[in-house]
């Protein structure tokens, strides 16, 4: 899988809010150069929200997803609706969990030898 797919961040891990503009419904999906406005999330792929405040369904709240290309995939989705945030993990977090995996792998390597 591809770990930078259209409108993430330069690690793939987040949105790149220059690219997508997920507040706004300008998408515009071309071949050539001056795609904007949306982001890929590939197969399988997901996105969360973690809303400030609470939201309304008076005004309208919508999600829009779509499948552009003519390549045979399918737009298929799910929302779950939770009152719990998302955990989102702090960069050094991540970096704690690499180097614990780094030392458990010398660790079997050792134990093999």
């Amino acid at each position: 899988m591809d770990p930078k797919l259209f409108g993430t961040n330069a690690a793939g891990t987040g949105v790149d809010y220059v690219v997508a503009t997920p507040g706004l419904f300008d998408a515009n999906s071309t071949t050539r150069s001056g795609a904007f406005g949306f982001l890929s999330l590939g197969d399988g792929g997901r996105i969360s929200f973690n809303l400030s405040s609470a939201a309304s369904s008076l005004g309208g709240l919508y999600l829009y997803i779509g499948e552009v290309g003519d390549n045979g995939e399918l737009a298929a989705g799910r929302i779950e609706v939770s009152d719990k945030p998302v955990p989102v993990p702090e960069p050094a977090s991540l970096i704690l969990i690499g180097l614990g995996l780094l030392g458990l792998t010398g660790v079997r390597r050792k134990q093999k030898a």
